[in-house]
């Protein structure tokens, strides 16, 4: 995760975020939000493929957005477009990055198995987890993605009823340094 422990700098933590289509990556991000957002002073900068709607839905929320175009040297918070004054007040930016660029969290649907293409991630979330019926389901599908990268952790969660948010929050302060 790009940027200093949290609170050991004027800039925020980075966290990026990538996905397959049609992953939840937007749900999953506003998910992680709200589930940390009495611990976390947070912002969500959305990738140039981003709707007004989605725009629209963390605006809702009160977590300041933006949408820009990835830019690869945009590095740590030093690229964030937010004014200085927001920067300063933010403990972690969220950053969607495009499909197979390095990132924090990598995130593919319960429905697909992924290939060899998965990016160099710290941890690999599975999203939709709701939609496989059995716990062996579940198992042999988390064994699955941690063959691409077994030094990742695997999350299995659904943003829709919330199912792994709680551990997946607790990683995310755990490299924060603030578990």
């Amino acid at each position: 995760m790009a940027g200093a422990e949290v609170g050991a700098s004027a800039l925020p933590a980075v966290l990026t975020v990538s996905a397959t289509p049609h992953a939840g990556k937007t749900s999953l991000i506003m998910a992680l939000v709200d589930q940390l957002r009495d611990q976390l002073n947070m912002a969500v900068v959305l990738g140039p493929d981003a709707t007004a709607a989605e725009v629209e839905k963390f605006e809702a929320t009160g977590i300041p957005t933006e949408a820009e175009a990835f830019r690869p040297d945009a590095d740590g918070a030093d690229g964030l477009p937010f004014e200085p004054e927001a920067l300063a007040r933010l403990d972690v930016a969220v950053r969607e990055v495009p499909a197979g660029h390095p990132c924090d969290l990598w995130l593919v649907s319960a429905a697909e198995v992924p290939d060899a293409s998965v990016p160099d991630a710290a941890a690999l979330v599975v999203n939709k987890i709701d939609t496989v019926g059995s716990a062996p389901a579940r198992d042999a599908l988390a064994a699955a993605v941690a063959q691409h990268q077994p030094q990742a952790a695997v999350f299995l969660t659904s943003a829709t009823t919330g199912a792994g948010l709680e551990p997946l929050a607790h990683w995310l302060l755990q490299r924060l340094q603030l578990a």
